[in-house]
């Protein structure tokens, strides 16, 4: 019965998510302009699909009740489904069959759960973990308003969209197996998507130029994603970026719906039918901060420097842009408790040791570029000089020169999300645009695919399996749920491939190296961890006991750090022999 209800939900989905864009665009008026289509409806209508869900959660409905009144208005407009057959058959061509066919090869590679959870892609094995067990805590734990899953008691600061709709699908039946088809639905759902936004019979390449880009051509069929730390940050999109941190490919389909919507306006804003396009630009980017941080920042400020200098006497466009931009001030009480997130350099570089002087890092910064971006570069001006928008581009070129200068990222590499903002956003002016076909372009666009898919060959070629969890951890993951609430919080060896992480129960101090890189405040937790009596006695020495670990989890990654459980008066058995009662914690 529970399998039945999650397979209902999952093909109805698309469906569910039509009707709130609809519902949307009806309230902006636009159901005359011509320029608002399926693929736009079906993207603002993911987001308000999820906001729905998430505001039901912080009110404390179950997910039956939850899931009930969110896909109500697909039960009261179910005759209107035949739209997504009809737009399907528009998108029938060569190109779009061989796309669908790679992603969805690419969507069942994403992980298995035949015998516990592997994967064949290098960075999933860290990634991956970290997204099952946010997953796990909006299922399984109750996780709302959402905190931390691997820092008990603090805000989320995560784009959490993506795995909050995916908790909204799995909960029925909540299997991995199960799991691994949610998967693979969301991945093709949403590259078919980046499809419809990036399709040009012009230039069939765009799509492929945003799935198959990054990487370097001096390291060609080497893993990049192993390379940053020696100085190669510019790594392949698909093996870095898209499929280990699946918050992307969800900011991905939005901005380039939004930016689709834009671009209508801007080159022929005229045309007063078109404002409502505007509008409904602007509110698929202002429900993204939660979906893709970003993405939505830097889309956000290139297009209102855009329309400004495009613009500069349309003050009531300004007006209508920003405040409806306004809406995103809801997420910044999750994103906006990240530290040490924002800093100025003189340059992007990786892999260095030490300090370094401002003009060693300008000069590293510009070699890296020379050595691995050169033919982002070319394909930079080849659009510039064909496309022949001047102040569109001048503004890319600045957001490129201060994107060197000001940091958005605790690592150093996670900048690379800016630059993948503003090359989509090329791409995106290039599918909008009607532009003559171009034999440079088309050959520029090639250059950006060809390092990604030498990649891709040494990927499949050499057939790594990564255990990231065996099916020994997902047994002893089942035994903690049952011996725990929903509310209790564990003490477990800060390793990011845990047992702990699956179980949906918060961690008093999870993976160290997760926690750094997304500018969580970990250090006084961590100074408990050197000692096993430390924990056990955290209720006497840290500073708010009321987030203390009331569970200590025992398993080889226990053992490995603290070699052995000390008689302590704080420890009671359960009936799992991975898991003890810490009395007096909380």
């Amino acid at each position: 019965m529970e399998t039945a209800l999650q397979l209902i939900m999952i093909l109805t989905n698309p469906f569910v998510c039509l009707i709130y864009g609809r519902s949307i665009v009806a309230i902006v008026k636009g159901r005359e302009c011509s320029f608002i289509k399926s693929s736009h409806l079906m993207t603002v209508g993911i987001l308000s699909f999820i906001v729905v869900v998430f505001s039901l959660k912080l009110i404390g409905l179950p997910w039956s009740i939850t899931t009930l009144i969110a896909y109500l208005p697909a039960i009261i407009w179910w005759k209107q489904a035949g739209q997504v057959l009809q737009g399907g058959k528009r998108l029938l061509s060569l190109n779009f069959v061989l796309w669908f066919a790679v992603h969805l090869a690419i969507g069942i590679s994403l992980f298995d759960a035949l015998d516990g959870i592997q994967t064949i892609w290098t960075n999933n094995y860290g990634d991956l973990a970290y997204h099952l067990g946010m997953i796990t805590s909006f299922t399984l734990g109750d996780n709302f308003p959402p905190q931390n899953h691997l820092l008990a008691g603090t805000t989320l600061s995560y784009p959490f969209f993506i795995n909050l709709w995916t908790a909204s699908l799995w909960w029925p039946s909540a299997r991995f197996y199960s799991l691994h088809l949610i998967f693979i639905y969301q991945w093709c759902f949403l590259w078919v998507l980046v499809y419809c936004h990036l399709n040009n019979s012009r230039y069939p390449l765009l799509p492929w130029a945003v799935l198959f880009a990054g990487g370097t051509y001096f390291t060609l069929g080497k893993h990049s994603g192993e390379l940053i730390k020696l100085g190669y940050p510019w790594s392949v999109f698909l093996t870095t970026i898209w499929i280990p941190q699946r918050t992307s490919i969800l900011g991905l389909a939005t901005i380039l719906s939004s930016l689709n919507l834009f671009w209508r306006y801007i080159l022929d804003r005229e045309k007063k039918s078109l404002l409502p396009a505007l509008k409904l630009s602007a509110i698929t980017l202002a429900l993204s901060p939660l979906a893709h941080s970003h993405f939505f920042l830097v889309t956000a400020v290139v297009t209102s420097a855009i329309l400004i200098s495009t613009s500069p006497n349309r003050f009531r466009e300004y007006a209508i842009y920003f405040a409806i931009l306004a809406i995103s001030l809801h997420s910044l009480y999750w994103i906006g408790s990240k530290s040490s997130i924002v800093r100025l350099s003189a340059g992007w570089i990786t892999g260095t040791h030490g300090k370094l002087s401002l003009l060693d890092v300008a000069s590293n910064s510009l070699a890296m570029w020379a050595a691995s971006g050169w033919q982002w570069l070319i394909y930079f001006i080849t659009i510039w000089c064909i496309s022949k928008r001047h102040r569109v581009m001048l503004v890319m070129a600045c957001a490129f020169i201060a994107a060197n200068i000001l940091h958005i990222a605790v690592w150093e590499w996670d900048q690379i999300k800016v630059f993948a903002c503003l090359y989509v956003i090329t791409l995106s002016l290039l599918s909008s645009q009607s532009i003559p076909k171009s034999i440079i372009l088309n050959i520029a666009l090639t250059l950006m695919i060809i390092p990604s898919l030498f990649e891709l060959k040494s990927v499949l070629s050499e057939n790594r399996l990564y255990k990231v969890y065996a099916a020994e951890d997902l047994s002893i993951a089942r035994e903690v749920i049952a011996n725990t609430k929903k509310g209790d919080i564990l003490a477990a060896a800060p390793v990011h491939n845990s047992p702990a992480t699956l179980t949906g129960r918060k961690l008093f101090m999870g993976f160290t190296g997760t926690l750094f890189s997304h500018g969580s405040r970990y250090k006084e937790r961590e100074a408990l961890y050197k000692n096993l009596h430390l924990i056990l006695n955290c209720h006497k020495l840290y500073t708010n006991p009321r987030v203390c670990p009331n569970y200590l989890l025992w398993t080889i990654h226990e053992e490995n750090r603290w070699k052995h459980i000390p008689y302590s008066k704080n420890l009671q058995k359960t009936p799992s022999p991975h898991l003890y009662k810490i009395l007096h914690a909380r």
